[in-house]
């Protein structure tokens, strides 16, 4: 009897010990005070301090941050940055992920629906020399060094799991190429950051870039039992992977959902970035647009048949469906990034000029992957930048009105096209194509007709019970042609043609199209007088609220399927009517009319300027035409030369001599730096 109570006895203490291990650290719902020890104090405290602990372990903590704005979290985010967060950086609208010098990564998820944020710090991994199996597995690939710092996860006869140190970006694209080499080259799924591929011997390797120079290397043997596709292919079950992200198809979470995950998955990396310009909301739109993810399982987008007659997939709100237009401003040019639900489509990209602007908006965004590029044609302002765009993202089908063209502009185009192994698709009217869930439908041109180089695509995009109307460059001529055609044209918004151009946006297509919103994008100071007054006065006379790129900045449009909402980067209480040829060029104007006045009158200095300029001092201190714009370069510490992100020689900077800067050319030059003699920076 007394055995069996001491029995008793010890075996309720060992119960009351793991429940108490299994509860150190952890609260699932008590709501604390930001910690200010442990791994917490490498962070910076957020904007608010409310919380629930998930785990404050010494490799590991989890929490998260309650009653946070948008706005908070992109503070935050800053914060994290000045922070020391800066390396392999991804930035997306709502995720951030990034490493510190030490090889802490972070990890921060905004949810809007519960205006909280999920925060992840994860201590880095102890790493040792490490020999490369000598199993069948590991003869199958391989080693990418000779002498491998790491860590083996996992190591069998037929499997093996490996996370190698000291590798570079570029060590792990030539470390893929030696695979591929070595006969993993079947069933391949790639992406800028991970590569997945089959042997003939039925192994299946993926290789992955996890950020901070360091690479993860799976293999396993495929299961003989193999299931049947109706195309009589053989397929199996890939690897194991977590993601990297929490799970977030419920709107509202318990405090349970903010658990952490074991990952073993890579994130989307990207080049430290700069914080994305605040905008002014003229309508706030109801959601959140969901994050653009890396390249999905098809390398392009969704075509449907001209004739096909099914029903377009419907915005689904418990799906968290989304769909939002950038028309980015690139001065006297076309540039607009349509996004729905995780994918992307770049439709034109401004003066080769704006390659750099192109790259830089495409990091600031995550989009590591375009779904398609079209270019509307082939003319610099449209063509230009897509360089940029592409030496960035990959890309899965590219359109254009030519598959040929003697500017310099489109070569380059081409060649950053070939390196992503794309041609160029003239696509046909009436060819259909889904992203997301939106349908995208080429108007114009007519099949194997261009009435010259300047033909233009003209294309309509279907969101829900919302639509857009992409005009390119048509002219008066083409638009009769799509008036003929018998497409359907009514749209919401429509993109003005040819930046408002006399020779476009002709009264009986404006009542086809019958807008409510346009859009055109154009520059300030152009030498066309675009966008004139003629169009102007139509729009006016339709009772179009009209949004400009040389008065509103970048102009972010987005639509829940039923209603279309837009936000402006700047003066939203400036009248898109007035300035005809250019709202710098107005703004010139009323000012030299203010000069003359002051000169010819005994008036005091002191006087009240009309209501419309009372903004030109604030506009036009931050204008990049009037004071040196702040951009975003790539340094070469060895040689202390500074590039374009677009430029050709940063893939040829060694990772350990690659620095980026963001700020203006005076203050690199002042710094020592000279200007790469290729792209002239």
């Amino acid at each position: 009897m007394k055995t069996k109570l001491i029995a008793l006895f010890l075996t309720l203490v060992f119960l009351i010990g793991l429940v108490s291990c299994s509860s150190r650290s952890r609260s699932s719902s008590k709501v604390e005070e930001w910690p200010g020890e442990g791994l917490f104090q490498i962070l910076p405290t957020p904007p608010s301090t409310k919380c629930t602990i998930s785990s404050n372990y010494d490799n590991r903590i989890s929490a998260t941050v309650l009653a946070l704005s948008l706005q908070d979290f992109k503070g935050y985010v800053v914060s994290c940055r000045n922070a020391g967060f800066s390396i392999d950086e991804s930035y997306r609208t709502t995720n951030f992920t990034a490493f510190n010098q030490d090889g802490y990564k972070l990890r921060l998820y905004y949810y809007e629906s519960s205006k909280d944020l999920s925060v992840y710090l994860d201590a880095p991994e102890p790493v040792q020399q490490i020999s490369w199996p000598r199993t069948d597995a590991g003869n199958m690939v391989p080693a990418p060094k000779s002498d491998l710092i790491g860590s083996i996860q996992s190591s069998k006869d037929d499997y093996f799991y490996i996370n190698v140190s000291e590798m570079s970006r570029s060590d792990y694209l030539a470390y893929v190429d030696e695979c591929i080499d070595a006969g993993f080259g079947k069933n391949v799924s790639s992406g800028d950051e991970s590569y997945t591929a089959e042997n003939d011997s039925g192994y299946r390797l993926r290789i992955e870039y996890k950020g901070f120079s360091t690479i993860s290397i799976k293999l396993e043997k495929l299961d003989e039992s193999t299931d049947e596709t109706e195309d009589g292919k053989e397929t199996s079950k890939p690897i194991n992977e977590e993601s990297d992200e929490p799970e977030r198809t419920i709107p509202e979470r318990s405090s349970d959902e903010a658990e952490e995950t074991t990952s073993t998955g890579a994130d989307t990396s990207a080049p430290a970035t700069t914080s994305v310009p605040e905008t002014e909301p003229v309508t706030s739109p109801p959601t959140t647009a969901a994050p653009v993810t890396s390249a999905p399982v098809t390398d392009s987008p969704r075509t449907v048949s001209p004739t096909d007659t099914s029903t377009e997939p419907i915005p689904n709100e418990q799906e968290k469906s989304s769909f939002e237009i950038y028309f980015l401003d690139v001065d006297q040019g076309d540039a607009a990034c349509v996004l729905c639900d995780g994918e992307a489509m770049l439709i034109d990209g401004g003066e080769s000029s704006k390659s750099d602007m192109m790259y830089t908006f495409l990091r600031n965004h995550g989009i590591t992957y375009l779904n398609c590029v079209v270019a509307t044609h082939p003319d610099e302002d449209h063509v230009g930048g897509l360089a940029g765009a592409l030496n960035y993202a990959s890309v899965g089908k590219a359109f254009c009105t030519v598959t040929q063209n003697d500017s310099k502009s489109f070569g380059n185009f081409v060649k950053y096209l070939g390196k992503r192994n794309v041609g160029i698709t003239v696509p046909s009217p009436g060819e259909s194509f889904y992203l997301g869930s939106a349908k995208v439908t080429f108007i114009y041109p007519e099949a194997g007709k261009t009435r010259s180089t300047n033909t233009s695509i003209a294309l309509r995009i279907e969101y829900g019970k919302t639509s857009f109307f992409f005009a390119g460059d048509c002219e008066n001529p083409d638009e009769s042609v799509i008036l003929k055609s018998g497409y359907t044209l009514k749209s919401d918004v429509l993109k003005v043609a040819h930046h408002g151009s006399k020779i476009s946006t002709g009264a009986e297509f404006l009542q086809a199209v019958s807008p409510a919103y346009a859009v055109i994008s154009v520059g300030g100071n152009n030498q066309y007088s675009h966008p004139t007054e003629e169009v102007l006065s139509k729009l006016k006379a339709k009772g179009v609220t009209l949004f400009r790129t040389d008065i509103n900045g970048d102009i972010h449009c987005t639509s829940d399927g039923n209603n279309v909402y837009f936000d402006v980067q700047k003066n939203r209480n400036v009248d898109s009517f007035i300035a005809a040829g250019g709202y710098q060029k107005y703004l010139k104007q009323i000012a030299a009319q203010e000069t003359t006045k002051v000169a010819v009158t005994d008036a005091p200095p002191e006087r009240t300027l009309p209501p419309e300029t009372t903004v030109v001092p604030q506009e036009t201190t931050t204008s990049p035409s009037l004071t040196e714009q702040v951009k975003h370069y790539i340094l070469n510490e060895n040689t202390n030369r500074f590039h374009e992100p677009s430029c050709g020689d940063v893939v040829r900077i060694k990772e350990e001599n690659k620095r980026e800067f963001t700020g203006t050319r005076s203050e690199l030059i002042s710094s020592g730096y000279t200007p790469c003699g290729h792209c002239k920076p």
